[in-house]
């Protein structure tokens, strides 16, 4: 599947942008952002296969692997792809989107997305949750992070694209699409920014 126009336009940021901004997210990667939500995470599922939709810098490969997990990454960003292999060497990483994962269906124990569902644009976020469902074992875990806020926008200082959520907006696409919600929060990260976060189960029934 093409990525639309506004996707490229956000990939091709971060082709011009990943070394400059991977460097920047080295300098506040302690303690990590996601520690209480990765936490969480863990004490139900500490092993097996995850899938991380967005491998961006590699920095959460890095967390994910220390925890146990089994890593894979994706990411539409060549150069990400090639610093996340520098930082975290023991995680596989595919050059691809969300639309065309190379993986066989029910091929993952868990997944985690926080970096890349946020540029999908919103006629497309079902076609993404549904790709990464396909790939997720039955009652398989997933962990999702969106940002709060209405419509989509983009940024005057990076010319990025975002999609932005309401808590039951985005609850109704997760259940319309096959996942059961387990826990949810919200966690502001900025003065103009928070996050609405979900742990999620898939909740294909095994066959």
């Amino acid at each position: 599947m093409i990525l639309s126009e506004r996707e490229m336009q956000v990939t091709d940021w971060y082709n011009q942008n990943g070394e400059l901004w991977a460097g920047q997210r080295k300098k506040i990667s302690e303690p990590s952002f996601w520690a209480a939500e990765y936490e969480y995470f863990r004490r139900l599922k500490n092993q097996g296969s995850l899938l991380e939709i967005g491998s961006g810098s590699g920095r959460e490969a890095t967390e994910w692997t220390q925890m146990g997990f089994e890593y894979t990454g994706i990411d539409t960003s060549m150069v990400l792809i090639k610093i996340a292999q520098q930082n975290e060497p023991a995680g596989r990483y595919f050059h691809t989107s969300v639309y065309d994962m190379p993986f066989a269906p029910s091929s993952f124990d868990a997944f985690s997305s926080w970096a890349l569902l946020p540029h999908i644009p919103k006629e497309r976020i079902g076609l993404a949750l549904d790709a990464i469902r396909k790939v997720l074992k039955p009652g398989g875990l997933g962990f999702i992070a969106m940002r709060e806020g209405e419509g989509e926008k983009q940024e005057s200082k990076t010319g990025r694209w975002f999609s932005y959520y309401l808590q039951a907006e985005f609850e109704e696409l997760l259940k319309t699409h096959g996942f059961d919600i387990i826990h949810q929060g919200r966690k502001p990260s900025r003065a103009d920014l928070a996050w609405l976060t979900f742990c999620v189960r898939n909740h294909r029934a095994k066959s």
